[in-house]
């Protein structure tokens, strides 16, 4: 089963997370701030006005006014209502539709590529993670974040807060999260394409973090 996204569920979301982002007391938008503030940490890493792939864009929630600033930023998703939303209420960015299997860019091209919770999503991650690196500059830097299914505690809120009130989005399914990755799978998927790879965990290990570079080529 594939669940297609439409507009009113990004208008709902974004202001949905919004919220959560900004009540300091709310568990699930701490959650999201230890996300949105380890890629942050990363891209600043990243040399003045660096180009920058959000592979899987979704709503760019990480992309603060300030970390824009400093990069050239692509935005990139498979849903249609995801980049129609984004384009219409981010003018000033830069958003297409793309498959992440296919890219329609130059090999060499980027200077790192964000893939903030989407690697799950994709069914073979392998490929994807092949036309990355193609686009990718040989010193480019990979900086990506999934959920940890060696955790616990992952399972059980995915079967119970999630269930229920997760809205239209169920990570148990198996066509919302084909791919589930544990440190270690992660890490040899990584290090399949990377000469460096450093691995990492947020919010008691229910997210795996990973910073890759040094394409192989």
């Amino acid at each position: 089963m594939h669940i297609e996204l439409k507009g009113d569920y990004y208008a709902f979301y974004l202001q949905a997370i919004q919220r959560k982002l900004n009540n300091r007391w709310n568990i699930h938008g701490a959650h999201h701030r230890h996300l949105n503030s380890f890629i942050q940490r990363e891209v600043l890493k990243l040399p003045d006005q660096a180009k920058v792939l959000d592979g899987g864009c979704g709503l760019s929630v990480w992309l603060a006014p300030e970390i824009e600033q400093g990069i050239k930023y692509f935005g990139i998703d498979n849903q249609k209502d995801s980049i129609a939303f984004c384009q219409r209420n981010f003018p000033n960015r830069k958003y297409s539709l793309e498959d992440l299997y296919q890219l329609s860019f130059v090999n060499d091209y980027f200077d790192a590529v964000v893939m903030r919770e989407v690697i799950e999503h994709v069914k073979m991650p392998e490929k994807a993670i092949m036309e990355i690196c193609r686009v990718l500059k040989p010193t480019g830097v990979l900086i990506l974040t999934t959920p940890n299914y060696n955790n616990p505690l992952l399972h059980l809120i995915e079967h119970t807060y999630n269930r229920f009130f997760g809205g239209p989005c169920k990570p148990y399914l198996p066509d919302v999260h084909p791919s589930k990755f544990t440190g270690k799978k992660l890490s040899r998927l990584c290090m399949s394409k990377f000469n460096n790879v450093q691995m990492g965990t947020i919010d008691l290990g229910l997210n795996l973090t990973a910073v890759c570079t040094a394409v192989k080529k």
